[in-house]
């Protein structure tokens, strides 16, 4: 597997727009989003208080665990199939398509090659 960027920004439908990170109060300036941002937000995020209980210290620990990884190794960082399933996994139900599809393409790129092909 190819070596990921987690500083890449995420592309919105718009040529030279990016999805921004939210503002911390009203005079904060809109911040572009990257991946590891994207990343992070979803895999360390307890979607609600049934999943938290749910939630195995396995489990917990292995997102804590990629968390850091990502973090440590933001512009070259390989990822075991594991991990990119988990990102996944975890972005597929925190954000929109658009955000969701861009996270593929750039953590999964050759399964939009294998679409493309069809």
């Amino acid at each position: 597997m190819a070596k990921i960027d987690f500083t890449r920004k995420i592309p919105t439908f718009e040529e030279g727009e990016f999805i921004k990170k939210p503002r911390i109060d009203e005079d904060s300036k809109p911040e572009d989003a990257d991946l590891a941002y994207i990343c992070i937000q979803a895999v360390n995020s307890d979607f609600d208080e049934e999943e938290a209980k749910k939630a195995s210290e396995e489990d917990k620990l292995k997102r804590f665990n990629l968390c850091c990884k990502i973090i440590a190794c933001r512009k070259g960082c390989t990822l075991k199939a594991e991990e990119v399933a988990m990102i996944k996994k975890r972005c597929a139900k925190a954000y929109s398509p658009l955000i969701y599809g861009r996270v593929c393409e750039m953590i999964d790129p050759q399964e939009e090659e294998e679409e493309e092909e069809v």
